[in-house]
């Protein structure tokens, strides 16, 4: 590919404009043919701040969120990027957090580097402290919102995050929870539309990496500073001193877990007068549903309904997949009940959740001290069972043994083959089969 005036690039990412049209911002980029795989040529990054100017927005601030995605990419690559302002704080801040990934990855090679025309400082003068949080409605996030109430802070929620464009139902079911949420908590909120996730080629990015980190793109390496690039724009706008990130993980889970999203990093991103607080890292997420369950008994006012399902596609609980039940059973372990919650809870749902846990999850080395701080609670609060006796099978569950029991390796094997016989027999034949009356098969 050629680049700046007729030379022949080579490992090298050029942003050559970056176009702005009221609160839509669009980067016009280019890269050397070997790069080609890591991109998708389909789409421009673009993101669209609703209810936001973005004009008077000075480009060394809105380059940022575009550097944010690239730069990981570029590290692994010894990939240059060219860009022709960046905020000086930012550009200070990029070793620092650089340094994040290092000590995380020592088996991978972080080189590349920035070459800049022009460093700007943007002084911004703070009047008042309006301070940014990502919000996303589940426990991490809730959890930062009831600590740093009294800030007010403004919410932000990312469409292209974990709901794609094509879900415009799950969309508007975020967003009138998050809305919902603003209103009840009296702060305001702020949403952002972006492809960040797309306009990369994420499956041949997490096969170029897993290999050495033993973690795919997203959760290993975009999605901390990834997120928090879209910062930046609004932090300039609205003189933000702090943007808060809650934590996905705690501080007995360092050096054992990879996470973009770590203190080591997210708390070395800065620009202007702004710098980032990966918020929450001291408490487990068993804490944190205690947390938000005692802020709940102490202000019967408010409401809180959780959204944290991975599977469902419509924005909202499936109540059936391993994370809705590890938050159902954090919940009733705290002596509250789920269906107060956002969550769903009966005795005939138990029997199933029971049964599930015991034979379908497969636990590792991230969910089994999840659960074990869930049943460690139980223990805790015996009392519970009195009131609901059918909850007892959670304290008789060895979760360092579990994935060996009998039952659940009979089952794998069926399904192995189960498998073989569909790759052996035709599909064809399988359906003629199950349309024969029963007394012929």
């Amino acid at each position: 590919m050629q680049g700046r005036k007729g030379y022949k690039m080579n490992n090298e990412i050029i942003l050559n404009c970056i176009r702005k049209t009221k609160g839509k911002i669009t980067y016009q980029f280019e890269y050397s043919d070997n790069l080609m795989e890591y991109f998708n040529f389909k789409e421009s990054f673009f993101i669209e701040y609703y209810d936001i100017n973005v004009d008077t927005i000075p480009d060394s601030i809105l380059v940022i969120p575009f550097l944010c995605n690239v730069l990981p990419i570029a590290w692994i690559l010894d990939v240059t990027i060219y860009v022709k302002e960046i905020d000086r704080m930012f550009f200070e801040s990029i070793a620092e957090f650089k340094k994040g990934y290092i000590g995380m990855y020592p088996a991978i090679s972080f080189s590349g580097k920035i070459d800049v025309n022009n460093l700007v400082s943007n002084d911004i003068e703070i009047q008042n402290d309006t301070n940014l949080m990502f919000f996303s409605g589940g426990v991490d996030s809730f959890n930062t919102l009831i600590n740093h109430i009294d800030e007010k802070p403004i919410l932000l929620t990312l469409w292209g995050s974990d709901v794609f464009f094509n879900d415009t139902e799950g969309w508007d079911n975020v967003k009138n929870h998050i809305e919902k949420t603003s209103k009840q908590f009296s702060v305001k909120c702020k949403f952002i539309k972006s492809n960040f996730r797309k306009f990369i080629n994420e499956g041949k990015l997490s096969r170029l990496v897993y290999e050495k980190a033993n973690d795919g793109w997203w959760h290993g390496f975009q999605h901390g500073i990834g997120l928090i690039g879209h910062a930046a724009p609004l932090a300039y706008i609205f003189n933000s001193r702090v943007v808060y990130i809650a934590s996905t993980f705690t501080a007995k889970d360092a050096g054992r877990i990879t996470c973009a999203s770590d203190p080591t990093i997210d708390n070395f991103v800065k620009w202007a007068n702004t710098h980032i607080v990966h918020d929450g890292y001291e408490f487990t997420r068993q804490d944190k549903i205690g947390n938000i369950c005692n802020f709940v008994q102490e202000h019967s006012n408010i409401n809180i309904n959780l959204r944290i399902c991975w599977q469902s596609t419509d924005g909202k609980n499936c109540n059936k997949c391993e994370k809705c039940y590890r938050t159902t059973m954090g919940i009733l372990a705290e002596k509250q009940d789920p269906n107060d919650y956002g969550l769903f809870y009966s005795c005939a749902h138990n029997k199933k959740m029971k049964n599930d846990m015991y034979y379908k999850i497969k636990y590792d080395h991230i969910l089994t001290p999840l659960w074990k701080d869930i049943q460690n609670k139980f223990l805790q609060t015996a009392e519970i069972f009195i009131h609901r006796p059918e909850l007892k099978w959670i304290t008789k569950i060895d979760f360092d043994k579990i994935n060996d029991n009998m039952i659940r390796r009979i089952m794998n094997f069926n399904k192995m083959i189960r498998q073989v016989i569909k790759q052996i027999i035709p599909s064809k034949i399988l359906i003629y089969l199950k349309e024969l009356p029963k007394n012929v098969v």
